[in-house]
């Protein structure tokens, strides 16, 4: 019998709603989530599962509707995140959870000038990234400075050092993981925002900008466009460490977990 706490990557019927900031309806994208984790495995005796829950961000989204296939045995609040429990106590061989609903996505509301010297050293980090870090997809988090020491890592690990060197500058940084679309392809993902003097959040992608990823089928960007759906988004030093959105402990044989999240837009 075993008990292992596992960190994975989410390929990242209760109802409930969340406050909706005040913006122009007319300028928003409406959209239908879907999270579901599936876990397969023989003589599961016991499963935990905690997932960040979907939630209203000022300026990003307005969470309309959030419902659970299974209702979280606990949520709290961990890290600016609102986060569930789930917990299984019978044997199974496979268990699943989905997390869906209604949102409302803001546009992208950029208004930094691309001439300046802060948005120029935002571009330049597009390009330092992968000159220390080629993409190889982990299934495990890797602290920054172990992949900056291995010289491998994927998006967390490029997005983690992406802010850091945000902050080393001076400027405000945070960690974004979350889904998007782009281009009909949907993605989980994880990238940084760099705050320009002017307020703006600049959206920074190393990962889809750079050459090291062309075989993950992205057309290179110099920064990420929405429409996308944030999971999480935190800010300040721990912003530098890299975040799952999902874990998960079990006690008995060997587990697998499969996740599945989309998004899609609506009329």
């Amino acid at each position: 019998m075993t008990f292992l706490w596992i960190i994975a990557c989410a390929l990242c019927m209760a109802c409930s709603t969340d406050p909706k900031p005040t913006q122009d309806p007319g300028q928003m994208q409406k959209v239908h989530y879907l999270l579901r984790y599936e876990f397969k495995g023989k003589n599961i005796a016991q499963l935990q599962v905690t997932s960040v829950l979907p939630k209203s961000i000022p300026g990003y989204q307005n969470i309309l509707t959030r419902e659970y296939s299974l209702t979280p045995n606990l949520a709290r609040n961990a890290f600016g995140d609102s986060v569930g429990i789930f917990y299984f106590f019978s044997p199974s061989d496979s268990v699943a959870i989905e997390i869906q609903g209604e949102a409302e996505l803001f546009p992208d509301t950029n208004q930094a000038n691309p001439q300046d010297s802060a948005f120029a050293y935002f571009r330049s980090i597009l390009s330092l990234v992968p000159q220390k870090i080629q993409y190889q997809l982990q299934t495990t988090d890797l602290p920054l400075d172990s992949a900056l020491k291995k010289g491998v890592g994927d998006c967390t690990e490029f997005a983690a050092y992406a802010a850091r060197l945000c902050s080393q500058k001076g400027y405000p940084t945070r960690r974004v993981s979350g889904i998007h679309l782009r281009q009909g392809v949907i993605a989980t993902h994880s990238w940084a925002e760099c705050q320009h003097p002017n307020g703006s959040w600049i959206h920074l992608d190393p990962t889809w900008a750079s050459e090291t990823s062309k075989d993950l089928g992205h057309a290179m960007i110099r920064n990420l466009q929405r429409p996308s759906w944030y999971l999480t988004l935190v800010p300040s030093e721990p912003a530098t460490q890299a975040k799952r959105w999902v874990s998960f402990q079990y006690a008995g044989d060997s587990i697998s977990m499969k996740t599945i999240a989309r998004i899609i837009p609506l009329p």
